[in-house]
């Protein structure tokens, strides 16, 4: 049984995306010091899954430096110092695009660390509750 159907009947910008993510992230982890690694944050592009080329020292750095806070997710690389597989990357930024789609506000950056995070789905199931569940909060 394939683990991710979703991305499988996905649209190929979002696939494009999601390589482009996973890539970035894994050259971040393959070529930096794991030091330098886990005390990392990027603001990647929801867009087509790129970033800016800075590694930031912190969340609230990260989202201060975008011209909109909505345009991009902002990864924590302490959790992903492995790298991150394409369908992972996927399923990161399809999370991220439905919470600003339903109305959230997902960084703070002017609370230390650059404010709470939502906790991220762990199984598929729960992946599609959460989806679900945000766009039924959508402002319409």
């Amino acid at each position: 049984m394939n683990k991710w159907p979703e991305y499988e009947y996905a649209k190929q910008e979002d696939k494009d995306a999601a390589k482009r993510l996973s890539d970035n992230l894994n050259s971040i982890c393959v070529f930096q010091p794991l030091e330098v690694v886990i005390n990392s944050w990027i603001a990647v592009r929801l867009s087509d899954g790129g970033y800016d080329g800075t590694l930031y020292d912190s969340r609230a750095a990260a989202v201060k430096k975008q011209s909109d806070e909505k345009l991009c997710a902002y990864v924590n690389l302490r959790a992903s110092p492995g790298g991150m597989p394409v369908k992972e990357a996927y399923a990161y930024l399809q999370f991220h695009r439905a919470a600003y789609d339903a109305g959230m506000r997902l960084t703070d950056p002017d609370r230390p660390m650059g404010g709470s995070a939502l906790m991220e789905p762990l199984t598929r199931e729960d992946f599609r509750a959460h989806v679900n569940a945000l766009r039924k909060r959508k402002v319409r």
